[in-house]
């Protein structure tokens, strides 16, 4: 199992982000900062980081 690196993952989460928003059928989909805080945990990134950047 590949084991990706904090540059990785952000490259891999803005590609990601692109293709979702080139996606016409998702169009009304966004998330909470409830739910960004989540995958910022989870991509080991600390929520108040999240918060900060998000204002």
């Amino acid at each position: 199992m590949k084991v990706y690196n904090e540059k990785e993952i952000g490259s891999i989460l803005t590609r990601a982000t692109k293709l979702s928003q080139d996606d016409a059928s998702r169009d009304s989909m966004g998330l909470s900062l409830e739910e960004l805080e989540q995958l910022g945990r989870e991509a080991g990134i600390p929520p108040d980081l999240i918060r900060k950047s998000g204002s």
